[in-house]
């Protein structure tokens, strides 16, 4: 599902709240020919994803949360500004 994010710090009548009702997990892909990894996605979710956003509540809309690069997966459940713990979520690439 294709999912169009609206700030509604920024405009009041969000539609956020109307075409995500229930997603169960967010993803921050990056790219390192971009010169962005799976560290640019985790302070992406600390530094300019609002907590309080519907669409981020805990236990509301998403349930899970991933920042993802070509290399790496982290995941965290509850998005909770700079105190946001993230866990591996790795396969591995032992080859």
């Amino acid at each position: 599902m294709l999912i169009i994010l609206f700030d509604s710090r920024r405009k009041p009548d969000s539609r956020d709240s109307k075409c995500a009702n229930f997603d169960a997990h967010f993803i921050e892909l990056k790219n390192q020919f971009s010169g962005q990894s799976v560290d640019n996605a985790k302070k992406q979710y600390v530094y300019d994803r609002e907590p309080s956003e519907p669409i981020f509540l805990f236990k509301k809309r998403t349930l899970v949360h991933f920042a993802v690069d070509t290399d790496e997966c982290f995941m965290t459940t509850k998005l909770d500004g700079k105190r946001t713990r993230y866990l591996p979520f790795n396969k591995g690439n032992n080859n």
